[in-house]
C-alpha cells in the first residue's frame, strides 16, 4: 500500500519508527525532507551514523554485510539504498530477506527513483513494504506543501495566500519552500500575511521570479523574456534550470498541436505555473508546429553546449530566445 509522505512524517514525529522505509518517487526535495525528518528522530541529540549504499559502486555482498554489521554497542545507524534494483539475484534476495527481519537499531531507507518502470525484484518490494510516495505532486497537493511549511513555522495563512504562493513558486516544492521560508523568517509571528505581503517578499531582493520568465516566453514577448531570463541568471538560477520549465512548456505546447481542441488534461507532474497551464491552448496558437520542434531541438544543443563546453549561462540564453522567436521580429 502506498501511503502519503505527510502521513508517515507524523507517524515519525510520534515516536513510530519503523526499521525499513521504501520511497517511490523522484523528487529530490521532497526525499531530503523525510530524511531529515527522520533522522532528527532517530538520532536525537546524538551525532548521525548515515551510510549511502550505492549498487553501481559496491557489491551486493558488502551492502548486505553493512546492513546486518552491529558492534557491541548496539549503535543506531541509517542506511539509504539507492536503485535497489540493480542488486544481482542473490543479493535481491538477501535484501528482502532483510526487510522481513531487519535490525532493529538500525533504519534501512530503500530508494525507488522510476517507478514507472515494471521490475520484479521493486513488485516484490511493494508486497513486502508499504511505500512512501516522494514524486513531484499535482497542483492540489502542492497547495497542500504550501500549507505544510506554513504549518512548521507556526504560521496560519487562508486559501487566498496559498493560491498566491501556488502562482509565484508552485513549479516545485523546493521553491515553495524557499519562499515561504523567506516570508516567515524576515516577518514577526504576530504579522499577518496577505497576498499583498507575498507578493512583495517574492520580489524582495530579486526583479522577477521564473514564473514571469515563462509567462513571458510563453507570449512571444522576447524583450520581456531577455529581461526576465537575465534577472534570473543574475541570481541564483542557471541555465539548466531554466531548461527543465521550457523544455516541459515547448513539451506541452507540442502535445497540445497533436490533438487540437482537446480537453484531455494529461496526467503527471508538470513544472509550470498554472497562469501558463491553463492557457496552453491559447499559446500554442501563437507557435506554429516548426517553432516548436525548433525550440526543443535547440534545448536539446543547450543542455549538451552547457555540459560539454565553458560557453556562458547567458550566452546560451539569449541565443535561444533569439533563436525561437527570430520569425516575431
Amino acid at each position: 500500500m502506498e501511503q502519503e509522505i505527510k502521513t508517515v512524517i507524523r507517524a515519525i514525529e510520534n515516536g513510530d519508527i519503523r526499521p525499513v522505509y521504501f520511497l517511490e518517487g523522484d523528487d529530490q526535495f521532497i526525499q531530503q525532507i523525510f530524511i531529515k525528518k527522520l533522522e532528527k528522530a532517530f538520532f536525537g541529540e546524538a551525532v548521525v551514523n548515515r551510510t549511502l549504499l550505492t549498487p553501481e559502486e559496491m557489491g551486493g555482498k558488502e551492502i548486505i554485510d553493512r546492513l546486518i554489521e552491529t558492534d557491541l554497542f548496539s549503535s543506531k545507524k541509517l542506511f539509504i539504498l539507492q536503485n535497489p534494483h540493480v542488486l544481482r539475484e542473490k543479493a535481491q534476495k538477501e535484501m528482502l530477506a532483510y526487510c522481513n527481519s531487519p535490525i532493529h537499531n538500525h533504519c534501512l531507507i530503500i530508494v525507488n527513483e522510476d517507478s514507472s518502470k515494471k521490475r520484479a525484484f521493486i513488485t516484490k518490494l511493494r508486497s513486502a513494504l508499504d511505500s512512501v510516495n516522494v514524486r513531484k505532486p499535482y497542483e492540489d497537493k502542492i497547495r497542500i506543501w504550501v500549507q505544510y511549511f506554513f504549518n512548521e513555522y507556526g504560521r496560519k495563512v487562508d486559501r487566498r495566500v496559498i493560491d498566491s504562493l501556488v502562482e509565484i513558486a508552485g513549479d516545485s516544492v523546493h521553491h515553495i519552500a524557499n519562499e515561504v521560508s523567506k516570508i516567515c523568517i524576515m516577518t514577526d509571528k504576530e504579522d499577518a500575511i496577505t497576498p499583498e505581503l507575498v507578493y512583495q517578499f517574492a520580489g524582495w531582493n530579486r526583479d522577477y521570479q521564473r514564473w514571469e520568465f515563462i509567462a513571458s516566453v510563453a507570449k512571444k514577448d522576447l524583450a520581456k523574456s531577455l529581461l526576465t531570463g537575465r534577472s534570473l541568471l543574475n541570481q541564483n538560477e542557471t541555465m539548466l534550470s531554466l531548461m527543465y520549465p521550457l523544455v516541459s512548456f515547448f513539451q506541452e505546447l507540442l502535445y497540445e498541436k497533436m490533438s487540437p481542441g482537446t480537453f484531455n488534461p494529461r496526467m503527471g507532474y508538470i513544472p509550470l505555473p498554472p497562469s501558463v497551464k491553463k492557457n496552453i491552448p491559447q499559446f500554442a496558437k501563437k507557435f506554429s508546429r516548426q517553432e516548436i520542434d525548433h525550440a526543443l531541438f535547440q534545448l536539446g544543443d543547450v543542455d549538451y553546449r552547457i555540459k560539454s563546453t565553458t560557453i556562458s549561462d547567458e550566452t546560451e540564453l539569449v541565443r535561444f530566445l533569439f533563436s525561437t522567436f527570430k520569425s516575431n521580429g
